[in-house]
């Protein structure tokens, strides 16, 4: 299978019950690896096209943990198809190296009078998305 039907494989198995969140970030995932690859044969992807597809993760500025999220989702839909369908392939995504964070940014937490402003604004574009 590709990746886009291994993908919609592990969705009908491993995305019952789960929340939207497990499809959008598995489809986005999904997606820079066809943007920067193609929608290959998942036995077609090479460790070499793993370097690829990291290096071009980093020009788009991801963070390291962000790197290292978008190859763990990618890996797990892989490795799933792989059993599930009973392959005979490794995952070429299984071992690239990927850095890690020796120097995270620090994040801070938003103060009260932020928050009261944003909920505010919620509340006044009162749409789906905000709820």
């Amino acid at each position: 299978p590709t990746i886009n039907d291994s993908m919609e494989i592990y969705f009908a198995v491993k995305g019952v019950g789960r929340p939207k969140l497990f499809f959008t970030t598995a489809r986005r995932y999904v997606s820079y690896l066809i943007e920067c690859l193609g929608n290959r044969p998942i036995d077609q992807y090479s460790s070499k096209d793993a370097t690829i597809l990291r290096e071009w993760l980093i020009q788009k500025s991801l963070s390291n943990s962000s790197l290292q999220r978008v190859f763990s989702g990618i890996k797990a839909i892989i490795n799933f198809v792989i059993l599930e369908q009973g392959l005979d392939c490794q995952n070429a995504f299984a071992r690239v190296y990927l850095p890690s964070n020796s120097n995270p940014k620090k994040r801070y937490p938003i103060n009260s009078i932020n928050i009261e402003k944003i909920k505010t604004e919620c509340l006044i574009i009162d749409d789906e998305i905000r709820w």
